[in-house]
């Protein structure tokens, strides 16, 4: 504000951050510039860093050896009985002694009653029998992030939560081998929907974006992949695929998400953990 103010311009046009900015901030810099004229560069800000350059990619896949310690220390550890932030205790101990230097979002392990609710995250609830548990994990290195999430069961599950699982991992491999420079979010969007579709879950797949891009923040808004988007895709791009769920009432809400970055012809997996589904007997 200082700065601004000591300039002494006229009606200086200044780009905010909208998602960002406090109204501290704000406030100070009209103080500085009262006749100042704002606009909105989110959009902006989020295009040019969507694209990332081999720094920024070695710092992900950083992020991703982390997580695949956290993902297998969480799986070796999680039995029924367990409260959910004593899973994510042993994962985060292990994402920290493999170099993370912290989570990129508030950590999920999560019983099956509790996968249906919005936004939720570990708590002292306690894991169930014959149920999935749903473990999605974020960790970062040198400010930049990556994510994954992976279900296990426990005991012995309804076969309809392993069959959602399964049904969620071929959509989930679809999308992402059809990842590719110039094709849309859109496409990718369809061709993650035709199993759910055959495998007759179509009326409990009601999301709109199963993919976020993925870099300084856990979810950029730019691309996203979302149903009838024309956003483009580009090389170098990272994004996340493909963690919405196929929500069946009082069966739960496996789910499963990998960080992948988009090359000319194929695509890089910067989290490399088994998707194979695990059943804790």
């Amino acid at each position: 504000a200082e700065w601004l103010k000591a300039r002494n311009w006229k009606a200086p046009r200044i780009g905010f951050t909208r998602y960002f900015i406090s109204l501290n901030d704000y406030l100070c810099l009209r103080d500085a510039a009262p006749d100042m004229k704002v606009c909105d560069l989110a959009t902006v800000c989020y295009q040019l860093r969507s694209v990332k350059d081999e720094d920024e990619i070695e710092k992900m896949r950083m992020a991703g050896k982390a997580l695949a310690a956290g993902m297998q220390a969480a799986i070796d550890c999680v039995k029924p009985g367990m409260m959910e932030v004593e899973v994510l205790a042993e994962a985060e101990y292990a994402m920290t002694r493999a170099g993370s230097q912290g989570s990129s979002f508030r950590m999920q392990v999560l019983t099956h009653r509790r996968q249906m609710q919005v936004h939720p995250y570990a708590s002292r609830a306690r894991l169930e029998d014959h149920a999935p548990v749903v473990i999605h994990l974020g960790a970062s290195c040198e400010g930049y992030v990556a994510k994954m999430c992976r279900t296990v069961f426990l005991g012995k599950p309804d076969p309809e939560s392993v069959r959602i699982y399964e049904t969620l991992k071929a959509a989930q491999q679809i999308a992402i081998q059809a990842l590719r420079p110039g094709v849309t979010c859109g496409e990718i969007y369809e061709k993650a929907t035709e199993p759910v579709v055959a495998q007759g879950f179509e009326k409990y797949w009601g999301v709109r974006q199963i993919g976020y891009g993925v870099g300084i923040r856990q979810s950029e808004f730019y691309p996203i992949i979302a149903k009838n988007s024309q956003t483009v895709l580009e090389e170098n791009m990272v994004v996340d695929l493909l963690l919405p769920s196929i929500y069946v009432p009082k069966v739960g809400g496996p789910r499963i998400t990998d960080t992948v970055r988009i090359k000319k012809d194929s695509v890089e997996y910067l989290t490399q953990y088994p998707t194979d589904t695990v059943i804790k007997a």
